[in-house]
């Protein structure tokens, strides 16, 4: 019989306790690989839903594609411009090792003009094999004697593509035209999120983030804080709860509609100094976004997105056309062209988001820059 019965009691206790907390550590440390690689499977074998849209009705590759589309996730840091997406080598996108999106061109290009392009991933080309992007098209109508370079990235806003400009520019690279095509992200950081005009998406919320408790951080970017938010979101009928957002922003609506177009005025001012200086020709083009499309024949599946989305959402994006329509329109002679209704007169889907567009679209995108610009730029000196 032992001396000392309650101190063998605790030891016992806390030998149980310990035990459970191993237990439970090692299931929590499984359930988050499992969660990882649940999602890994259905982002590999799962259909994408905007493949769905009928703007692919015509493109027999599809659901390969979108396989292929939803594996690019993840991005890297750049000083200059902030981020950029990682080598990539596939069947339908290739991406080089300086995260420059593919150009398909033919082999005997002899690249005596370059052309670069500057956007977001409506540019990129974000649902659109390499061949079908906007920069592809474009190099395809110019022929061999120029060289189209696609510097879009996913989300970025006129600043970062400035300051891409200003990397290469920098490194020696100069072109002979550079094409903005823009519109989209700006209205959407400067007006929905975060709501502050020529700022980069997520970026000054991340680094809120950042002053969070540990813990909590650690949890939120985990799987499970992942899946919480995804089962939220389902119960929400999709709805990703903007509701508090939107009331905050909703105000400022117009005000910052204004101040994205005014703020764009200045970039465009900008790249025309460095373009005086560089002794290059600059063009801008503001696009269309599927809440601008109060005159198109839209089909079932785009006039779902705009019954889905937030009406805030909805609302601040359409303000953002109004505004730039009124201040970009008849400038041709400034190089500086509004085509934000570039799809009023078409029939066929184009949109498989509110703002991303199928090859197609792409392709009709491309011939309006062809038409308004190609022989400015073919009688570049």
């Amino acid at each position: 019989m032992s001396k000392y019965p309650k101190i063998e009691k605790l030891f016992s206790r806390l030998g149980n306790i310990g035990n459970f907390i191993i237990i439970t550590v090692v299931f929590l440390v499984i359930g988050h690989y499992l969660i990882g690689f649940a999602d890994l499977v259905v982002t590999s074998f799962g259909e994408d839903h905007r493949g769905a849209s009928p703007a692919y009705d015509n493109y027999l590759d599809r659901k390969e594609f979108w396989k292929e589309q939803r594996k690019l996730q993840r991005v890297l840091f750049e000083p200059y411009y902030h981020w950029t997406q990682p080598e990539h080598v596939g069947q339908y996108i290739n991406i080089d090792s300086q995260g420059v999106r593919k150009t398909v061109k033919d082999p005997d290009v002899k690249g005596e003009k370059k052309i670069f392009m500057f956007g977001g991933s409506t540019l990129w080309g974000q649902g659109s094999p390499d061949e079908s992007t906007i920069p592809s098209i474009l190099q395809s109508h110019m022929g061999d004697t120029y060289d189209v370079y696609n510097y879009g990235e996913d989300g970025f806003v006129s600043t970062q593509e400035l300051n891409y400009l200003l990397h290469q520019l920098s490194l020696g690279n100069i072109p002979d035209a550079v094409i903005f095509y823009d519109g989209v992200n700006d209205g959407y950081a400067g007006v929905y999120s975060p709501a502050i005009p020529r700022d980069p998406q997520n970026l000054r919320m991340d680094y809120l983030n950042k002053g969070e408790n540990g813990f909590v951080q650690w949890v939120a970017q985990s799987n499970y804080g992942k899946f919480a938010k995804y089962v939220v979101r389902m119960m929400r009928g999709g709805n990703s709860g903007s509701e508090e957002w939107d009331k905050k922003i909703k105000p400022n609506i117009r005000m910052n509609a204004g101040n994205v177009v005014k703020m764009y005025e200045a970039h465009i001012k900008q790249v025309q100094a460095l373009a005086k200086e560089y002794q290059f020709e600059a063009f801008f083009f503001w696009q269309p976004n599927l809440f601008s499309q109060t005159k198109k024949r839209l089909a079932h599946y785009e006039s779902e997105i705009i019954r889905k989305a937030p009406p805030t959402f909805v609302e601040s994006q359409y303000q953002v056309y109004l505004k730039s329509k009124k201040a970009f329109s008849k400038r041709e002679k400034e190089k500086i062209f509004f085509i934000g209704n570039v799809f009023d007169d078409v029939e066929q889907p184009v949109y498989f988001d509110w703002c991303h567009i199928g090859p197609g679209g792409n392709r009709l995108i491309a011939d309006k820059i062809i038409f308004l610009v190609g022989e400015k730029i073919r009688n570049l000196s």
